[in-house]
């Protein structure tokens, strides 16, 4: 799908193509460089949900060091702009949540078809959403996606 930049190490991160891949998408790579534009780095496999993942700004020698470090263990990443998660508001009690959809897909005869999924919400004020990792736990809130 191409939406993020593969790496195999740090070094990819200031590379051509990875420059390339930023002005694919819209973003400045001078931004990026200089740290005002924050990173998501995950890792490619054997690992489920948000485990392993990495996100910073690319002067931030800290950073570096833990992504070069998650890589030793877990192999291979990939790397796209950090996005801010959406935030709704519930009209009944103007509770704010901030959210992630998940949603699974099969091959059915050969073609991609949605198969559903589900949207986690968090309170914005949460240790969790605060630290920008929405997954489940006991102060998730629930909801189904369907194809109708």
């Amino acid at each position: 799908m191409r939406m993020a930049f593969p790496i195999s190490s740090i070094e990819d991160l200031r590379s051509r193509e990875f420059e390339a891949y930023l002005r694919e998408r819209g973003v400045d790579p001078d931004l990026v460089l200089t740290g005002k534009v924050s990173l998501r780095c995950k890792p490619t496999q054997g690992t489920y949900g948000c485990y392993g993942h990495v996100s910073g700004r690319l002067p931030d020698i800290e950073f570096l060091a833990n992504l070069n470090s998650n890589m030793r263990l877990r192999g291979h990443y990939v790397v796209q702009v950090e996005m801010d998660t959406p935030r709704v508001t519930n009209t009944t009690d103007r509770r704010e949540y901030t959210f992630i959809d998940r949603n699974f897909f099969g091959l059915v005869n050969g073609r991609p078809t949605f198969l559903g999924g589900f949207r986690n919400m968090m309170s914005v004020y949460s240790t969790e959403a605060r630290a920008g990792r929405i997954h489940g736990n006991k102060s998730a809130v629930w909801g189904e996606i369907t194809s109708r």
